[in-house]
């Protein structure tokens, strides 16, 4: 069954870090958590810059990542709506986005305001939207319409500018995340034991921080003074491959 195009997803409303006055993810796992509590302080090893320096080889070595956002505060965007009306789709309040780092293969869950929900699944450049029913009806789909695609995943490259679907990818926020580490310019380093685990801690002005597992040079949560929300990052090089949905769980729109 095919249908027209249904919605088309803003690049200014899905792309992480897009939507000003965020939060940090809660109970994101991943060695340091910044959930996690200190238990114990020491003079690093390593200076600052060895540590951002040692820091971005590993991120640069890794295959695969899970990055997670809460956004505190949302804003309208346009949605061109099944019978080409415009209609008004809320900017994500929660984002989670996992997958390779050395091509097109991720999932993406965002949690929108006014209780909609979409997740943006890429696997060999092929693009596949799954969303709920208030999801559908703030893009306009009439109510026959929404019955027939909650639950199925929605097939259509077109439906999601190419800017959106960048911004998404996890090799792109990881990219953002370098830059914006590098722009902070983090001077201070220390030692600290996390769930077990000795990680660094960069600091600097403000609540600006890098969480760093020691023992693989990974970050697990990083904020800096120009974004007003943090980013969890964990999974690292265990995000297993993203697969096309079932045929029979595909609807097709032309």
């Amino acid at each position: 069954m095919k249908y027209r195009p249904l919605v088309v997803l803003g690049s200014c409303a899905l792309a992480f870090g897009l939507v000003a006055g965020c939060s940090a993810k809660p109970a994101v796992s991943g060695a340091g958590s910044s959930a996690s509590s200190a238990s114990s302080s020491a003079s690093p090893s390593k200076s600052a810059g060895e540590v951002i320096d040692a820091m971005m080889k590993a991120m640069q070595q890794a295959t695969s990542v899970r990055v997670a956002q809460v956004q505190g505060s949302s804003s309208p965007v346009q949605a061109s709506g099944s019978a080409g009306a415009s209609a008004s789709a809320a900017a994500p309040v929660s984002v989670v986005s996992e997958g390779s780092l050395t091509g097109a293969n991720y999932l993406s869950d965002l949690s929108l305001a006014g209780g909609s929900h979409v997740n943006v699944l890429v696997v060999d450049d092929q693009t596949y939207l799954q969303g709920n029913d208030a999801y559908w009806a703030s893009a306009g789909s009439p109510e026959d319409l929404r019955r027939t695609l909650v639950g199925k995943w929605v097939s259509k490259q077109a439906m999601i500018d190419g800017s959106t679907l960048n911004k998404l990818e996890p090799s792109t926020v990881i990219a953002e995340q370098v830059a914006d580490i590098r722009g902070q310019g983090f001077k201070e380093v220390e030692q600290d034991t996390r769930d077990g685990r000795q990680v660094f801690r960069l600091r600097a002005n403000g609540d600006a921080e890098v969480v760093i597992d020691a023992a693989t040079m990974l970050p697990s949560h990083v904020k800096v003074s120009s974004r007003s929300f943090p980013t969890d990052l964990s999974e690292w090089n265990a995000v297993p491959l993203k697969t096309a949905p079932p045929e029979d769980q595909i609807v097709k729109v032309s």
